[in-house]
């Protein structure tokens, strides 16, 4: 990240006073101010098209600083990084609600293991005095009366259909925010329209490249209409098991998302449930970036009889998640080193020669000769103990 690099903010839907403060309580401790700044400074930026120099001086952080909070706010999905033609596109992404954060299965683990047991009862005990809709309670507004549309025409169609229905030129995949204004409460009910769904909504509809006329048939799918809820295990598995469409592989593979990466590698073998779960995880919980991911994918079939086992794939993500392996070209360069380590272990290995004393050896009995062979044998191979 360069001082000149050019980039496009994409702000999040107006924040409020109660996401600014979750932003203090809970994100700072756990990231760091720096991050806090840098959300807020893009935020409130005047300018959407400038460069990174602009917001050091609005920050007043140095380059390497703005880096390291700018990975921060991506580890803890406040930013999206998009990336085309030298162009950079920061996406900002509302903060979780202080309940939403504190009892998510990875953040609130974190905030327990860096602030203590102390302040996360605190802040949880906030949440409680909070007014909350009761979970059993049955809501009785009055829903949009579908019989105001018996005039419509098939004229009226073709004029509605004419407005654009392209994706917004900042997000490459799955824009949620262009997806959610397109679709009616008759879809998606704003009721059902929580923080947590449409996180996941827009996670899946990038992951797996979902367009939004795919989405709408997915989702409502996953809604129940007489008993009011929204599956969201039920949306998982249908995206999941839609076929991977791959129109064509780009010059460099390691740029195509993780599914539509294994895809590539199995152009005949449907992806199954675990593989894409798995995927899911290096993503969520390891905080790996996609190409990163595609070369670890890579890597693991190649070097384990092309099972993707799912314990070897985590012993082997966290270990680069430790060694900050953050791209495409660390990834391959950490790879490269290890085969020639093991390259090396061969080779000193083989140069090993045992010393035998040859007249002892025509001395021995014909038995004990061919066990003298395997033995040898035996620790040519390094199978001898």
């Amino acid at each position: 990240m360069q001082g000149s690099d050019r980039l496009s903010i994409v702000k999040a839907n107006e924040l409020d006073i109660t996401m600014i403060r979750t932003l203090y309580t809970v994100y700072q401790p756990v990231m760091n101010a720096n991050a806090v700044s840098l959300y807020l400074s893009l935020y409130y930026s005047e300018q959407v098209d400038l460069q990174w120099s602009a917001i050091t001086q609005a920050t007043g952080l140095y380059i390497d600083t703005l880096e390291q909070a700018r990975r921060l706010l991506e580890q803890f999905q406040l930013l999206k990084v998009y990336e085309k033609q030298k162009m950079l596109y920061l996406q900002l992404i509302q903060p979780l609600s202080l309940k939403a954060f504190l009892t998510h299965d990875v953040y609130g683990r974190y905030f327990v293991n860096v602030c203590g047991k102390d302040a996360f009862q605190a802040l949880l005990g906030q949440c409680h005095s909070e007014n909350e809709i009761p979970d059993d309670a049955r809501e009785i507004s009055a829903a949009f009366d579908i019989g105001a549309l018996n005039a419509w025409s098939a004229e009226l169609e073709d004029v509605f259909n004419t407005a654009p229905q392209t994706l917004s030129s900042s997000s490459p995949y799955f824009n949620v925010e262009s997806y959610l204004r397109r679709t009616t409460d008759l879809v998606f009910p704003q009721a059902m329209r929580t923080p947590e769904r449409i996180r996941r909504i827009d996670e899946l509809g990038n992951l797996y490249r979902v367009n939004e006329k795919e989405m709408h048939a997915f989702v409502g799918k996953a809604i129940n209409t007489e008993t009011g809820s929204f599956d969201v295990d039920y949306l998982e598995r249908l995206i999941r098991r839609s076929p991977i469409k791959i129109k064509g592989v780009p010059e460099d593979p390691y740029s195509l998302t993780p599914p539509e990466f294994l895809q590539w590698k199995q152009p005949n073998i449907p992806l199954v449930d675990a593989d894409l779960k798995l995927i899911e995880q290096l993503l969520s919980d390891f905080k790996l970036e996609p190409s990163v991911v595609n070369v670890l994918i890579e890597y693991v079939l190649e070097t384990n009889d092309s099972n993707l086992s799912a314990s070897y794939v985590q012993k082997i993500a966290a270990a680069w998640s430790r060694k900050g392996i953050h791209s495409k070209d660390e990834a391959l360069q950490h790879i490269e080193k290890l085969d020639q380590k093991a390259v090396q272990k061969r080779s000193k290995k083989s140069s090993i020669q045992p010393n035998i004393n040859r007249e002892s050896v025509s001395t021995l009995s014909e038995t004990e000769r061919t066990a003298l062979k395997q033995r040898l044998l035996n620790r040519q191979k390094g199978e001898e103990s």
